[in-house]
């Protein structure tokens, strides 16, 4: 952590972690620009100092608290719909507080304690998971005398557990750095009302779109597992229910509790990723809302009224800083996701292959609803990878701005504060990575989309039925036969799929395909002119 310290005097600031905000009105607070001169004060002693610190700071605490209040009533309103979803499935432990305008943790509040024992839950779900899957994995509970039907219902095991996997994990991280998380929300509040930024376009129909989304999610699910139908739900459902609960065989009510049980986990694993774009949402809104602001800043340098690049630096910086934050909360949900999104696209498309490449009379209810899985998955998969790309491409857009560069004869402070921007934009890039193994842009979503997209050709050309014979047919010579007897030749293909009659008088080749082969029995006659 870099820290940052004031120069030493009457009103020096304590030590401050960059990036993160105090609640309470401080010496933090006031920009630089409406910092009170303070040198009639340096001979007093440390009592007189605070009284008259206190004299200083009154006529901003009433400002400050009121652009909280303001920065309350703008971003609360928008993040309260995800929260309250997270707190129902108890995904986050933090709560809101609205009296001082900030997140807090308190480890005996009820959100903490649902938080725990949902991880506790999860983590129970697992070691069960994994207990069940010993037998299976070694031979001796075999998931169904069906190869294939086995195959499937081992693919929704590995569903389940990768999203108990993620979901445990992201649970696990709140706890851990549940403070951390509140500091990062706190630290938008104090963020708008210091610099009148607005980062919350589209962040309420972004949430709303996700809210519907899982709700659609669940109608559809569960009402599968009601009807029972397509035979791929109940399929893995029974595959679920075996390793989880040891019964080959369950009740319909017992598919649908283990629908709910693996809704519930799916809620909490997308929950935690919703919460993830939110927080890219936010900070791209804000670089492009800087942008703007630059963009005018140097305009009005141009125009000979400069003096508001210092304050842009300033914001630059705590924006960089929550991209910092950012990375450090949510890297290891990050890093947890993509390596176990390949892994269940793929099994997924096994899914939607088998369908595809199967003639049973319901292949294309299965089919649907493979796809309906696929089409949840990428679009988790895009909205997660775009927010994240959106961050770099926003503050991309910064330098194109300063390329304009200003005026000479402007102020050397205005010169001063734009080398800053120029040393700040260029030093190094602004972007969401996975815990720094791998940077989320548009080249790394295309790198896993054709991945996933070269995977599903082959299993597609695997599982393909064969829609012709698979048999070489023999070769005759008719050369050898003496064409001047009746007689009757029976000649037996190597795979013995069809028996070739010969007649030698009329010189023709009848072959009648095996009726036991896939294809129903029919003639072929083939007749060759006669031989001299």
């Amino acid at each position: 952590m870099v820290e940052e310290t004031w120069p030493t005097g009457p009103l020096r600031a304590p030590k401050k972690t960059v990036g993160v905000w105090q609640s309470s009105v401080s010496w933090w607070t006031i920009p630089h620009s409406l910092r009170p001169d303070t040198s009639s004060i340096s001979h007093l002693d440390k009592q007189q100092q605070q009284q008259q610190e206190q004299l200083v700071l009154s006529p901003f605490k009433d400002n400050i608290n009121t652009n909280l209040s303001a920065a309350d009533r703008l971003l609360q309103p928008k993040l309260r719909p995800l929260h309250t979803l997270l707190q129902t499935f108890g995904a986050i432990p933090y709560m809101y507080d609205g009296r001082r305008y900030q997140y807090i943790l308190t480890w005996c509040s009820w959100p903490a304690a649902y938080t725990i024992l949902t991880t506790i839950y999860m983590i129970i779900l697992l070691v069960v998971a994994v207990i069940g899957l010993i037998p299976v994995m070694t031979g001796t509970m075999p998931l169904d005398n069906n190869s294939n039907v086995a195959a499937l219902k081992l693919i929704g095991v590995i569903l389940l557990l990768e999203c108990v996997v993620n979901a445990l994990g992201q649970l696990v991280s709140n706890i851990v750095f549940g403070r951390r998380g509140c500091r990062l929300l706190n630290s938008w509040h104090h963020l708008i009302a210091s610099s009148q930024l607005d980062p919350t376009t589209g962040l309420m129909s972004t949430h709303i779109r996700q809210l519907v989304f899982l709700v659609l999610f669940w109608a559809a699910n569960v009402t599968m597992a009601v009807l029972g139908r397509p035979s791929l739900v109940t399929q893995l459902l029974d595959g679920l229910t075996l390793v989880m609960l040891g019964q080959p065989s369950p009740h319909q009510m017992v598919r649908v509790w283990m629908c709910l049980v693996a809704l519930h986990v799916f809620s909490v694993y997308k929950g935690g990723l919703f919460s993830f774009t939110s927080c890219c949402h936010l900070i791209s809104n804000a670089f492009t809302a800087w942008n703007s602001r630059l963009a005018i800043a140097i305009d009005e340098v141009w125009n000979g009224r400069g003096g508001g690049l210092g304050q842009l630096v300033l914001i630059h910086h705590q924006l960089v800083s929550l991209v910092r934050e950012t990375e450090a909360v949510f890297g290891p949900t990050l890093q947890c996701y993509f390596a176990t999104t390949i892994v269940v696209l793929c099994a997924e498309l096994y899914l939607l292959a088998s369908r595809l490449g199967s003639t049973h009379h319901a292949a294309a209810e299965g089919a649907m609803a493979a796809g309906l899985l696929i089409v949840q998955t990428l679009a988790v998969f895009a909205q997660v990878s775009l927010a994240a790309a959106g961050v770099q491409e926003a503050s991309e857009g910064s330098m194109d701005i300063v390329r304009r560069g200003l005026p000479y004869n402007c102020s050397d402070k205005d010169k001063f504060h734009r080398e800053e921007l120029t040393t700040s934009l260029t030093s190094s890039t602004i972007h969401i990575s996975g815990g720094r193994y791998f940077i989320i842009n548009r080249p790394f979503i295309l790198t896993v989309v054709s991945a996933v997209a070269t995977y599903f050709i082959v299993m597609l050309q695997l599982l393909q039925p064969h829609t012709q014979n698979q048999y070489q047919p023999t070769t005759t010579t008719l050369d050898s036969f003496n064409t001047t007897d009746n007689a009757t030749f029976t000649t037996l293909d190597p795979l013995n799929l069809n028996t070739n009659t010969i007649d030698s008088n009329n010189y023709s080749i009848t072959t009648m395909l095996n009726p036991t082969s896939d294809t129903s029995g029919y003639f072929e006659n083939s007749t060759f002119p006669s031989i001299p």
